[in-house]
């Protein structure tokens, strides 16, 4: 089944940055399962901007879809301007995203709501609890989680409702189980599968790759300074990958002896990563900081011969001698000698390459997708679980010549665990189809009565009401059986008008916010003060559960009411979920 998933981003979009990249590679991974995947993260992009208001307004006015992707598709909705962050990328900004988040969270037609690096600046967090979808959060980089100690009795408010923890590295999990103890799930970040079909480099002598990103470029210099001790006659063309801002400094720092031989790369994304590591045997992994992370696995897609940090950051991922070679951080002479090692040996050079291409190999952006997708549906299903759901039909109108067999037919194959019916002839068509239906479906008993001012619907009746008395009369009638009123959507039956139905809110038990083709009943419902619900309006067994809405088990008209609180419409047609009435809106 489609899901759909709203993936969030609290770093700008495009996506900068190995966060926005990795939640990119993920969302297209997803789509490509079939999956209606909307990426939601700021942007400045007015044209982007632009639409990510209008259809933010259109879900806010009830159209929750407006936010749904194409199933096998991304789509970005821009949440609002991002502002710098303290390490000059660009996050979410802290006024423009509260009301948005609001609006796409809690009434964005999601299945899924997955928020990246929850402990970024911004409220994010703290609208995700709004979510009705099933909620996940992933932490990417261990250095966000420096402060939490301090601020976990609020993070852990935060946190409390979420369904799914998630977490890049071992190193991350082990610093969230000390400060923010929970169960948290290992998703490290995958490859692109194409890059590991990618033909090594065979130059003689082998060209190599600095990864040094670090904005104050200690690992760059270090990384320099090792180099100077290399015999660069046995080193092909050297290529740094430094930090995406003021190329110029990182150039200034190349020794005047090397500034011929090293090649200054601006980091621009993983592409252009992939062009530098696609033409190098050798990848110095220069800082802590870089260990382990998505540039690191991007070169060992490539088959690259690793040299990296001993760090807890590549516990886990490489071994010393199989997958990489290992130095202690920022020991030139032991850097020096491992780099003579992968000189002195082509063999183990390729060994080397070839057993971290292995390694990253089996964890490619379509397996993380793969993993993804089974905890987002184990989720559902353990939320299902834990508060158990029933899928309602809230109107039929079958009439006294139906074929209450093919009715009973159609709401079993369409998973109904109970159907109101509501046709003009009266309770005695609820009768005839709980009868064909037998125990397996709950037949709640209703009728269109067609008042002087127009038509409503009665439900839990006990016995018919004559048409043609007045409004306020029909409805005291249905209430003094112990029954609900209903109205149904205007589009399908002439119903009150407005000022008539706002005369008489307090008497008004629910409404029709959808029935089969019919939508936008939110507004009025909303206005004057009562529950939404959906059902399909269905004269024949064919159009049977097209529209229904998903409520906790109720038995009689109070625990209907009760039920309603949380009552989900389901569009069955498109096969999305529409969040409508999901929020009680019932006055008192």
């Amino acid at each position: 089944m489609t899901l759909a998933i709203a993936q969030v981003s609290p770093y700008a979009w495009p996506p900068q940055g190995d966060v926005a990249e990795g939640v990119d590679a993920l969302s297209a991974a997803l789509a490509r399962r079939g999956h209606a995947v909307t990426v939601l993260a700021p942007s400045s992009d007015r044209a982007a901007l632009g639409e990510g208001r209008r259809r933010l307004a259109q879900a806010a006015a009830g159209e929750h879809d407006a936010l749904v992707a194409p199933a096998g598709t991304t789509m970005l909705v821009a949440l609002g301007r991002p502002l710098p962050g303290a390490d000059r990328r660009r996050l979410a900004g802290p006024v423009d995203l509260p009301p948005t988040a609001d609006t796409a969270f809690a009434r964005g037609g999601f299945d899924v709501v997955h928020l990246h690096e929850p402990l970024a600046p911004g409220p994010a967090l703290a609208a995700l609890a709004r979510a009705e979808a099933l909620r996940v959060i992933s932490f990417h980089r261990p250095e966000l989680l420096a402060g939490v100690a301090f601020l976990g009795p609020l993070v852990e408010r935060a946190l409390a409702r979420l369904d799914l923890r998630l977490v890049a590295s071992d190193l991350g999990r082990r610093t969230l189980e000390q400060v923010l103890p929970g169960d948290y799930r290992l998703m490290a970040p995958g490859v692109e599968a194409s890059w590991l079909t990618v033909e090594r480099a065979s130059a003689e002598p082998p060209g190599m790759a600095l990864l040094a990103r670090g904005r104050d470029r200690v690992a760059a210099r270090f990384a320099l300074s090792v180099l100077r001790e290399v015999d660069l006659g046995s080193i092909g063309s050297v290529t740094l990958i430094g930090p995406p801002d003021a190329p110029w400094r990182t150039r200034a720092a190349v020794p005047k002896a090397l500034r011929d031989r090293v090649e200054v790369v601006p980091d621009a994304g993983a592409a252009s990563r992939a062009a530098v590591f696609g033409a190098a045997r050798i990848a110095l992994v220069s800082g802590p900081e870089e260990a382990g992370g998505p540039a690191m696995r991007e070169a060992m897609a490539f088959g690259c011969g690793i040299l990296a940090p001993r760090c807890t950051e590549v516990e886990g991922l490489v071994r010393h001698g199989v997958e990489a070679l290992l130095a202690p951080p920022f020991s030139a002479p032991a850097w020096t000698a491992r780099i003579g090692e992968l000189l002195a040996d082509p063999q183990r050079l390729a060994a080397l390459g070839g057993a971290a291409r292995a390694t990253v190999g089996a964890r490619t952006w379509d397996d993380v997708a793969e993993q993804t997708e089974e905890l987002y549906r184990a989720g559902r299903r353990a939320r299902a679980r834990a508060n158990p759901r029933i899928r309602v039909d809230m109107r039929l109108r079958a009439t006294a010549d139906a074929d209450f067999a093919a009715h009973a037919a159609a709401a079993r194959e369409r998973s109904l665990d109970a159907v109101v019916v509501a046709g003009p002839d009266g309770i005695a068509s609820a009768r005839a189809l709980a009868d064909a239906a037998g125990d397996g479906l709950l037949v709640v008993p209703g009728a269109e009565i067609a008042a002087a001012e127009g038509t409503v619907v009665g439900l839990f009746l006990e016995r018919d009401l004559p048409g043609g008395r007045s409004l306020a009369e029909t409805l005291d009638a249905i209430h003094e059986q112990g029954g609900l009123v209903m109205i149904p959507h205007p589009e399908d039956l002439p119903v009150p008008s407005a000022a008539a139905l706002r005369q008489h809110a307090d008497q008004i038990d629910l409404f029709e916010v959808a029935c089969g083709a019919a939508r936008g009943g939110g507004d009025l419902a909303t206005r004057i003060g009562v529950l939404g619900c959906g059902g399909s309006g269905a004269a024949h067994p064919a159009e049977i559960g097209c529209v229904l809405t998903s409520v906790p088990p109720f038995g009689d008209a109070r625990g209907l009411l009760r039920a309603l609180e949380e009552a989900e419409v389901l569009d069955e047609t498109a096969r999305r979920a529409s969040r409508a009435g999901r929020r009680p809106i019932r006055k008192g």
